[in-house]
């Protein structure tokens, strides 16, 4: 990990979440030890760093970045707290891969497609394990003309959406369509919100139409859904970070783990973006 200006101003707690934020493969493991050797040698405070995994949501990350390090002297109050939060993160990622697959096996049973982004599935893809990357909630889209009948499958599995929306007459409900991106929904029983998108908030129609022909048909728990092409993927994860000022380390963390597995023509993902501009 190169250090970076703005990085040494920081304090050592900081320097230790960030250094956590992501598990390094095999290739840059030493590099990712080395740094959270330094944090933690700098003297980082274990409560500030613990208030950081919160709100950087990286807890079964952290705490698996730091098991792989032989030695460190971690006080077994912070051990405890974070050993506390990464089991946590799983079990909500268990409950959310089941209202997952509850909801493509009805979507598949439906002929819904369905594009499937980030949670469990972005954790599966990065890092082979559903439970590392900590999600709040689970993000689908579906194609404009299919969002009846997904509303209709959702609210079939328990799933509601805000009843502010039931109030709007088709006219309003089909100008809702155009100029909005999203629904939110929520399962009150499992405590899960969901969003169900058909486009990104800077797509043209063009734009989404080549990111559905650009997917790639995949399979997960016997159910099929599309997952995005690596590309749009990286814009995607991009887009969502600006959209929030990058207001959590996992997402930079997701951008280093890509990174770090060297399957990426970064050039090529730049003349993508400008081209979208």
């Amino acid at each position: 990990m190169r250090k970076t200006h703005w990085l040494k101003g920081t304090s050592p707690a900081f320097r230790l979440m960030i250094a956590t934020s992501w598990l390094a493969p095999n290739l840059w493991q030493q590099n990712q030890e080395d740094a959270i050797r330094e944090a933690i040698k700098a003297g980082a405070d274990w409560t500030e760093y613990l208030r950081l995994v919160d709100r950087h949501r990286t807890p079964a990350l952290s705490w698996a970045a730091l098991r792989r390090v032989t030695g460190l002297e971690i006080p077994e109050f912070a051990k405890s707290e974070l050993q506390k939060r990464s089991d946590a993160c799983r079990m909500q990622a268990v409950m959310h891969s089941l209202l997952l697959a509850q909801i493509l096996k009805a979507f598949n049973h439906a002929g819904i497609p369905v594009m499937v982004l980030k949670g469990p599935m972005l954790s599966l893809d990065l890092y082979g394990d559903v439970g590392l990357r900590h999600s709040r909630d689970l993000d689908l889209a579906v194609a404009l003309g299919d969002i009846c009948r997904a509303q209709a499958c959702l609210s079939n599995l328990g799933w509601r959406i805000d009843s502010t929306y039931f109030s709007l007459t088709p006219r309003q409900r089909k100008k809702f369509w155009q100029m909005e991106r999203d629904l939110c929904f929520f399962h009150s029983q499992a405590g899960c919100a969901l969003d169900l998108q058909w486009r990104n908030r800077w797509d043209t129609p063009s734009l989404t139409l080549t990111r559905w022909a650009r997917s790639i048909p995949s399979t997960w728990q016997g159910c099929s859904y599309l997952a995005m092409n690596p590309a749009d993927q990286i814009l995607y994860l991009c887009c969502h970070g600006t959209e929030h000022a990058w207001f959590r380390a996992k997402w930079l963390g997701d951008l280093a783990r890509i990174h770090a597995a060297e399957q990426i023509n970064w050039g090529a993902i730049l003349n993508h973006a400008q081209s979208t501009e």
